[in-house]
């Protein structure tokens, strides 16, 4: 029962003895035993380390244990199990201290576990050892999105990743028609499988015209992805400058003139109304107007200045009390 003997070699030999007490020996065979699996692989990793991929291919490292006066490793067994139950079966390999080009189905995170096996058939699945794979061969996923009315200069992308998650990205502009597109300085905010990012459009620093507006984005793995789409699949296209020019005016009206700078004569009180517009005579609301108040030459009063809120339709008022002649603006 070689159950009950080390492992190692061992001697075995046959001996017989006749009546007279005579004793003869065969010469002695080597009985090698083993009843011992080996330990796990060490030191068992991927080449390049277990961070996400875009390659398809996995290279393996590990080293076998020494074996001593045992039987030495005669095979390697394997499985990869990974997302959606995927298990590849138990495989078989030579006695190796490598793998390489090992592929795995789709994108995802695997598991890679190996055991040996020697020459005596000894082997445990539990002495294993184990290493991470890796792969992200899908491209990130961008979309713009349209600028808001209050803030018509911010571009916004979205961006998302199932699997190694985005890493970075930044958006661009160019004149339409072609030209050479010109990255913006990027905010990056990411969230997971999502990010968002933001720039700032110099529609004011630009001649006038159209321009084209796209992102590039890229994964943790190196996948990288262009898009100049919004969400709905149009394109995003703006012009310079995005802000319009509005022209504004403020008149006044006193007890004897009206324009944007009227006289208040000696000894007159005054009630000055006066109104701020802008294109097409429109009012405007909520606006502070500066109204400075300035004596005649030879007076010795000094310049005052009013501060008026303009109302609902853009006009403003105030009071003089009788003085010195003044030129009110």
């Amino acid at each position: 029962d070689t159950r009950r003997l080390s492992d190692g070699p061992h001697e075995v030999a046959g001996c017989a003895v006749d009546f007279a007490g005579n004793r003869g020996c065969s010469t002695p065979a080597t009985l090698r035993v083993d009843n011992t699996a080996p330990s796990a692989p060490r030191g068992l990793g991927v080449v390049g380390g277990d961070d996400w991929r875009s390659a398809n291919a996995f290279d393996l490292r590990w080293a076998n244990p020494g074996q001593g006066v045992a039987a030495p490793v005669f095979a390697v067994r394997y499985r990869v199990t990974g997302p959606g139950s995927y298990d590849s079966g138990l495989r078989t390999i030579a006695a190796t201290e490598a793998l390489s080009g090992l592929k795995v189905p789709t994108a995802g995170i695997y598991r890679f576990t190996a055991w040996l096996v020697d020459a005596a058939g000894n082997e445990d699945a539990t002495s294993a050892a184990a290493a991470t794979l890796r792969l992200d061969d899908v491209d990130p996923v961008a979309f713009l999105l349209h600028p808001e009315d209050e803030a018509p200069e911010l571009l916004r992308a979205t961006v998302s990743d199932a699997h190694s998650g985005p890493a970075g990205g930044v958006i661009s502009y160019r004149r339409q028609g072609g030209g050479e597109w010109r990255d913006l300085p990027t905010r990056f905010e990411p969230d997971g499988a999502d990010a968002l990012l933001s720039a700032t459009f110099p529609s004011d620093d630009l001649p006038p015209g159209r321009y084209d507006v796209r992102t590039r984005v890229r994964d943790r793995a190196g996948n990288e992805a262009v898009s100049d789409r919004r969400p709905d699949g149009t394109r995003l296209v703006l012009k310079a400058p995005l802000k319009e020019e509005t022209r504004l005016e403020a008149r006044l009206i006193g007890p004897r003139s009206s324009g944007r700078s009227i006289r208040v004569p000696f000894g007159t009180p005054a009630r000055i109304r006066g109104r701020l517009t802008g294109d097409g005579g429109r009012g405007v609301a909520g606006k502070t107007v500066v109204v400075t108040v300035r004596p005649g030459s030879g007076s010795r009063s000094g310049r005052s200045v009013r501060l008026l809120k303009t109302g609902t339709d853009g006009g403003f008022a105030m009071r003089l009390a009788p003085g010195v002649s003044r030129r009110v603006t």
